[in-house]
């Protein structure tokens, strides 16, 4: 059913275009409200909640800020994916200029530089690395030892505890790598 586009006020009447109206509370998002849109249209709230309930005003907001928070999930997407896709040239470019095609984008690149850019080309692709299966066994062993201490005597407790901080630097990824 079309909306109405006049509506009468007194004793004489005044020209509303409900489809401005309803796009314009449509356009205020989630914190839309019938007062705002009688103020902008220079109408009873009554009015516009008379419109709401006899065209589903809520129903299409719903729809509205459902479509509105898909197309931002897109664009963040795309914009991922782009920045994935631009790192990942860059990342080829440096990778061509060790095998002999150099280019100005690789020939300040050093060995060490190499190593750290193939792991995030590995990662970008979802591949594993050594860094990401050290990170998962570091988060098991702490998963570990702060269950264990319910199997340990509660006079021993602190010394385990004690003995726990003594070793903790070492359990770090760094001390790892070293």
């Amino acid at each position: 059913m079309p909306e109405e586009t006049t509506i009468r006020q007194g004793s004489g009447r005044k020209k509303i275009d409900w489809v401005a109206a309803r796009t314009y509370y449509l356009e205020l998002g989630p914190t839309r409200t019938a007062t705002a849109v009688a103020a902008k249209f220079n109408v009873s709230p009554q009015g516009v909640y008379k419109q709401m309930r006899k065209n589903a005003w809520k129903t299409d907001a719903y729809a509205f800020d459902q479509e509105v928070q898909r197309r931002q999930e897109q664009a963040a997407l795309r914009t991922r994916t782009n920045r994935r896709v631009k790192v990942l040239t860059i990342i080829d470019d440096v990778i061509d200029a060790f095998g002999g095609k150099a280019t100005e984008k690789g020939k300040e690149a050093s060995a060490s530089d190499f190593a750290a850019l193939v792991k995030l080309a590995e990662l970008l692709e979802g591949e594993p690395t050594d860094r990401v299966q050290v990170g998962e066994v570091q988060q098991m062993v702490g998963v570990i030892l702060s269950g264990v201490s319910v199997f340990i005597a509660s006079d021993k407790r602190g010394d385990f505890l004690e003995w726990l901080a003594g070793v903790k630097a070492q359990l770090s990824i760094e001390a790892i790598a070293e």
